[in-house]
């Protein structure tokens, strides 16, 4: 089964998101206010849903961090913050070292379809 992280400090966020994946069949561990959450065995991780505001300061040191504990895992990051035109593929996300950001609000579809992209890009 596919085992994703999930980076999520706000509950309901959190719930709605493992509500959204574990539908789809993805096995889901989630952490909310964890520096960087330690997993049994991060070889087992596939993906990465990392929850900031912003990608700079303490949020950009948080996901430095996980790209570090778990490298080569992808990672997408949710932010209520970050522009819908910050999209896949685009230097800019690459530039961060993510999959993908995906701007708040979004939906079910766009959810999976961010993490089936995170998946193709890190298998």
């Amino acid at each position: 089964m596919v085992q994703i992280l999930l980076m999520e400090d706000d509950a309901v966020m959190s719930a709605l998101v493992e509500e959204w994946l574990a539908s789809a069949g993805f096995e889901v561990t989630s952490f909310a206010d964890a520096p960087v959450p330690s997993f049994p065995s991060p070889s087992l991780v596939h993906a990465i849903l990392f929850s900031t505001v912003n990608l700079r300061g303490p949020g950009a040191l948080r996901l430095d961090s996980l790209c570090q504990k778990y490298p080569g895992v992808p990672v997408v990051v949710l932010s209520g913050q970050q522009p819908h035109s910050l999209v896949s593929g685009s230097g800019n996300v690459g530039a961060l070292g993510v999959t993908a950001v995906l701007a708040k609000p979004f939906t079910k579809s766009e959810l999976l379809a961010a993490v089936a992209a995170a998946l193709d890009h890190g298998g």
